[in-house]
């Protein structure tokens, strides 16, 4: 063997396998959304040999081996496995890192459960393809799917384009979305959707909610209607245009007065909506109303503008209007007429009397603080508001006001009351209340009232505060200029309270005649009183024009609003006294009575002082104190309260009961129907008042029994004990006590 022959090379050995190549997409357990999966990974280094190239395992088979760091390959939309391996050029394989892929090229299902609210508070749902006003709303939706790599996102578009594409600009995991953009008024938008799944497929666009939003009333228009016939079925029509959708228009409607309103539909027909009023709600109290026009999305507007605060008014016409009560004859009454009369004379009025004849019927009018008759001077005619004395001898007589229109109710109703006393009654054909006239006024200072009269006598103070229709009140302006009143067109459902409440202690004073009273008289003590004139001191209203029996407190002295008062309160002191006077038109036999509410204050009397005739008494022994008048004849009275010594030096001059027994004339004599019987007694005794004929014989006992002494009053109706009745003729009447008889004669004439 030829050694030198030999050839030499170079060996080099390399059992180190190269680094393992980092993957770095697809990432792990990542969904994709095609067959065509590029591969990649990051480059490696082999220190030795260096780096061959790279092998591609697909579920575990080779699939290709590249020099470079990626590859590209078509799979199956089925779960992979993948790797790469390194190769050094001395044929070392690099540790394989596995990565799991997944395939979904199918689109997600949109979401198929939508809801929706005024706000994020979810407070009030709102419904789908509706008209709405608010601009905030907030959706939330539900039901979204995918069958494979499940779902991601949404791209949400609030938008005014019912077939925008929904840009994927913005989008959102969440699945709920508030509107914050501002909105168009009476624009429709769409609430437009697409869903992405985890493989990033997209779905195409949907409408999930269509948004109607409006926030403009309604507008309505219609001819005001002025007058319409009594018990007339009333046509009422509108129209009613909106930007968005009308859902209802509706007529709301109420006779003069009433606090509620009826409420009637109104169909659309043609380019308006009507309805009709039933006749019977067509009444002489008139009739208000106002439209009501909703659209869909819950906006109202009403006609006119402050609909029930303010409402259309129109008059009733009629031909004939009656009071609901006859006048009942021989009494004087105030009347009214309610309703703006075509005719208000009050001789056509009144024409169901007859002519004119003081003896038959008399008609008078408060002018300032004098009453003035209705003769040859015009007084006035009937009109709203105004009130007249009416006296008539015809029995049931009944005011009519012919033909005429009801008063308006648009607006408060004028009354000027003229410096003094003033008669007015409701302008309306319903009752009104004087609280609400005085609220309405602001309470006006110098102005009392007001006063009712019942043909015998005024109400309580404050006691009347519904002044119906058809009748009339006194009120006394104390102020020296004209005052207006505005009387609301409400209707009243209540009496007032009487002043007397909250005093601590009351005396109502009354007097009775032979045919008229006035009983309603109040003295006492008020902690918020005043000595001087405050406002619990009320004037007396002045007598009807006729005979009348009158009882006041005299206070020409006042300062302010000197006048004769019905009400006189005084704040609580150690003595206090009051004078009243009790005066007649006409000769009558009267008689005072008392009637205390609440307690006197501790170690206090009160005592009663006949000023003309010097007789002072506990009040508290006297149950009727009579007394005979004469035509225009006034009595003088003082009550005093106070200690029981001081109250006894003020009666000093006085006696304290009459010194004497005495039976007076019996008033009226001669008599017809019955006629009464005063005497005094000196002292506490038996007493008996009988009644004689002309021989002697008793025909009654009025009186037997023990009666305290001071003064007493008895009744004779001419009928024996038998009671039978007994013909005309004069009679005895006589008066038997332990210290003797009194004996007087009477005449009955039948």
């Amino acid at each position: 063997t030829d050694f030198n022959q030999w050839a030499s090379t170079t060996l080099r050995y390399d059992a180190t396998a190269p680094a393992a190549p980092a993957l770095t997409s697809p990432a792990a357990d990542t969904w994709l959304n095609t067959a065509a999966v590029t591969f990649s990974w990051q480059t490696t280094t082999d220190a030795l040999s260096g780096l061959a190239g790279y092998l591609l395992f697909v579920d575990g088979l080779q699939i290709d081996s590249t020099a470079q760091t990626s590859l590209t390959h078509l799979l199956t939309p089925v779960p992979h496995e993948w790797s790469v391996v390194a190769v050094d050029r001395a044929g070392n394989h690099s540790a394989a890192t596995t990565r799991t892929l997944r395939l979904d090229d199918s689109a997600p299902r949109n979401p198929s459960r939508i809801s929706a609210w005024a706000d994020a508070s979810r407070a009030n749902a709102l419904v789908d393809a509706a008209w709405h006003t608010t601009s905030t709303p907030h959706f939330e939706w539900s039901g979204a799917t995918d069958q494979d790599a499940g779902i991601a996102h949404y791209a949400v578009r609030f938008t005014a384009d019912a077939a925008d594409t929904v840009a994927l600009d913005a989008v959102q995991s969440e699945t709920a979305y508030t509107v914050a953009a501002s909105l168009s008024d009476a624009q429709t938008y769409y609430l437009r959707l697409r869903t992405a799944d985890r493989a990033g497929n997209w779905s195409a666009a949907t409408t999930l909610f269509t948004y109607h939003y409006d926030i403009s009333a309604p507008t309505l228009e219609s001819a005001p209607v002025s007058t319409h016939g009594y018990n007339s079925a009333l046509s009422l029509s509108t129209t009613a245009t909106d930007a968005g959708a009308i859902e209802s228009v509706s007529l709301f409607y109420r006779a003069g007065g009433e606090e509620r309103f009826n409420t009637l539909a109104m169909p659309q027909s043609d380019a308006s909506y009507e309805t009709s009023v039933a006749a019977t709600a067509v009444t002489r109290r008139g009739l208000e109303y106002y439209f009501q026009a909703t659209d869909q999305a819950g906006n109202s507007a009403t006609l006119p503008s402050a609909g029930a605060q303010s409402p259309l008014s129109l008059q009733v016409t009629f031909t004939s209007f009656a009071a609901p009560t006859a006048h009942a004859a021989d009494l004087w009454r105030l009347v009214s007429l309610p309703v703006l009369a075509d005719d208000g004379n009050p001789l056509r009025r009144l024409a169901a009397l007859g002519t004119y004849d003081p003896l038959q019927w008399r008609f008078f009018r408060f002018v300032g603080n004098t009453c003035r008759e209705l003769t040859q001077d015009n007084i006035g005619d009937f009109t709203p508001g105004r009130a007249f004395w009416l006296h008539a001898r015809t029995p049931s007589f009944t005011l009519n006001s012919g033909a005429g229109r009801t008063v308006p109710l648009t607006t408060p109703f004028e009354i000027v009351l003229e410096p003094g006393w003033n008669t007015l009654a409701s302008p309306f054909a319903f009752p009104v209340r004087w609280s609400d006239i005085a609220a309405a006024n602001g309470d006006p200072v110098g102005v009392t009232g007001p006063y009712a009269y019942d043909g015998i006598t005024w109400s309580t103070p404050r006691s009347t505060d519904q002044l119906e229709p058809w009748q009339g009140y006194a009120v006394k302006n104390a102020n020296t200029d004209p005052v207006t009143l505005l009387v609301p067109a409400r209707a009243a459902d209540q009496r007032g309270k009487a002043t007397t409440q909250n005093a601590t202690w009351v005396l109502q004073i009354g007097a009775t005649g032979d045919h008229n009273s006035d009983l309603a008289n109040f003295i006492g003590f008020r902690a918020d009183a005043q000595l001087a004139w405050d406002r619990w001191d009320l004037p007396e209203p002045p007598p009807p024009p006729g005979p009348h029996l009158r009882l006041y407190t005299p206070h020409p002295d006042w300062p302010l609003y000197p006048d004769a008062y019905t009400a006189d309160f005084r704040p609580p002191a150690p003595t206090a006294q009051w004078d009243f006077v009790i005066e007649s038109s006409t000769a009558t036999q009267a008689q005072l009575f008392f009637n205390a509410m609440g307690d006197l204050p501790p170690h206090r009397s009160a005592h009663l002082l006949d000023l003309d005739r010097h007789i002072a008494m506990p009040l508290s022994q006297v149950e009727l104190y009579p007394l005979a008048l004469n035509a225009k004849e006034k009595r003088h009275f003082r009550l005093i309260v106070g200690a029981p010594d001081q109250v006894e030096k003020l009666s000093t001059t006085f006696q304290t009961l009459p010194s004497t027994y005495a039976l007076e004339q019996n008033h009226p004599n001669p008599f017809n129907a019955e006629t009464l019987i005063s005497y005094q007694l000196a002292e506490r005794g038996a007493v008996r008042l009988t009644i004689y004929d002309l021989l002697g014989r008793p025909l009654t006992v009025l009186v037997d029994q023990f009666q305290d002494g001071g003064l007493h009053l008895a009744r004779w109706d001419g009928f024996d004990a038998a009671g039978r009745s007994v013909a005309s003729g004069v009679y005895f009447y006589a008066l038997e006590t332990p210290t003797g008889q009194l004996t007087r004669k009477m005449i009955l004439l039948r």
